[in-house]
């Protein structure tokens, strides 16, 4: 399957789809506090770079795929593959910074670990293979 791809270490920069996700409601925190990694997760985000390898950073089966934080949920469409859904828990204190991914459905997928990062308007996932600690990365 090719989430066990995902999981088993692909990395991505993803940028947040202008307008966000019409589903998430709106912060009410004033202008100058600054939101937590939880609260920059939710929306809506488009894969803009992808690699499994170093050399290649645009593998084709992660460009253009859309992953939708709501609240502690993530929803993941990649082209030609069924929606996935997963639960997700932060840990923004480790170093580096980490996101527990754990599947809906526990039989067709194992939970995962990926490091994550914000630059700018963008997020740097880093999906760590803890059987082989090779890391791919979706951006």
């Amino acid at each position: 399957m090719l989430a066990t791809g995902l999981v088993a270490g692909a990395g991505a920069i993803v940028a947040q789809t202008p307008g966000g996700d019409p589903n998430v409601a709106s912060r009410s925190k004033p202008i100058d506090a600054t939101p937590s990694d939880h609260e920059r997760f939710q929306g809506r985000w488009t894969v803009i770079k992808a690699s499994e390898d170093p050399n290649d950073p645009n593998h084709p089966d992660f460009l253009g795929s859309i992953l939708t934080f709501r609240g502690d949920e993530l929803d993941f469409q990649m082209r030609k593959v069924p929606l996935m859904h997963y639960r997700f828990k932060l840990d923004p204190d480790a170093d580096p910074k980490s996101l527990r991914l754990v599947p809906a459905n526990p039989k067709e997928d194992a939970p995962t670990r990926c490091h994550y990062a914000f630059e700018g308007a963008k997020l740097r996932l880093t999906f760590v293979d803890q059987k082989q600690a090779k890391r791919r990365q979706l951006s």
